[in-house]
């Protein structure tokens, strides 16, 4: 099979999902808690807050902000996201995809690794949104 089959193919996908969130969450427990955990929908909808948390977290001089540079694989499939917001160089909210179908159980599993996984990374992060909350 190649990439693009793979990439054709919900249950294959979900597999993959699936087993990179048990991925992340062997990742974070090696990590001990020295990570700053937060979700993109809190990124997108909260921006400055979070910029502002993990400027302060990271120790840095210059506070960053929502413009960010893009490099040569930026946007490129294999290479993260490869989503076209991902190349415009601003945090701003993808658009969702609705005229993809996917089987209902498929979104319930991986749905639920999610949850389990989110879960997961916010009891083991030292530092999240949630447990230092600023108002918008």
């Amino acid at each position: 099979s190649t990439r693009i089959e793979w990439h054709r193919d919900p249950e294959a996908i979900c597999r993959y999902y699936c087993a990179s969130m048990l991925w992340l969450q062997g990742y974070a427990e090696r990590l001990r808690g020295d990570f700053f955990f937060l979700e993109s929908d809190d990124l997108i909808d909260r921006t400055q807050c979070v910029l502002e948390e993990l400027t302060d977290w990271l120790g840095l001089d210059e506070p960053l902000n929502e413009r960010y540079s893009i490099f040569e694989n930026t946007g490129k499939a294999w290479h993260g996201d490869p989503s076209c917001n991902i190349r415009s160089g601003i945090v701003k909210k993808t658009i969702e995809h609705t005229e993809i179908k996917i089987p209902e159980s498929l979104i319930d599993q991986a749905e639920l690794s999610y949850l389990v996984c989110k879960d997961r990374l916010r009891r083991c992060s030292i530092h999240n949104l949630s447990s230092n909350p600023k108002p918008l």
